[in-house]
């Protein structure tokens, strides 16, 4: 239902998504890297992540986007910010702009997949779909 909503507000999404900043976190344990899929999208693997709200710095949103997506709380400390300032990036035929944070953990964490996600996996840092969803210079 969610990929099928998506579609039918492409158009709008395509004009308002320039408009906005989203954030990106990269959460990694060893080699591997969490991945998601949200209900509201066209079903790609993706970094989890959301929109930044008004006031709010790329650790502030990404913190609370993990949160609320996936039970995870971590300490503002073991975030490493890559890019606050946003990057416009081409996904899927929209332009978007990212903000990415990494956290770096030693063990998988549980997590609590909230009803936004629709399945999460771990892969391989170096893998391709890893490589394709990276911004450069990360």
């Amino acid at each position: 239902m969610g990929r099928l909503l998506y579609y039918l507000v492409w158009p709008v999404l395509w004009f308002v998504a320039p408009l906005t900043i989203r954030v990106r976190v990269i959460i990694r344990v060893g080699d591997e890297t969490l991945v998601v899929k949200n209900w509201f999208g066209a079903g790609h693997w993706e970094f989890p992540g959301g929109g930044k709200k008004l006031r709010e710095n790329a650790t502030e949103a990404g913190l609370r986007e993990i949160k609320e997506e996936l039970g995870l709380a971590i300490d503002p400390k073991e975030v490493k910010v890559l890019h606050e300032e946003p990057r416009t990036m081409h996904h899927h035929g929209l332009l978007m702009r990212y903000s990415y944070i990494q956290i770096d953990l030693d063990t998988k964490p549980e997590l609590k997949q909230s009803h936004e996600i629709t399945d999460y996996t771990w892969m391989k840092s170096n893998s391709v779909e890893i490589k394709l969803l990276r911004p450069e210079m990360i």
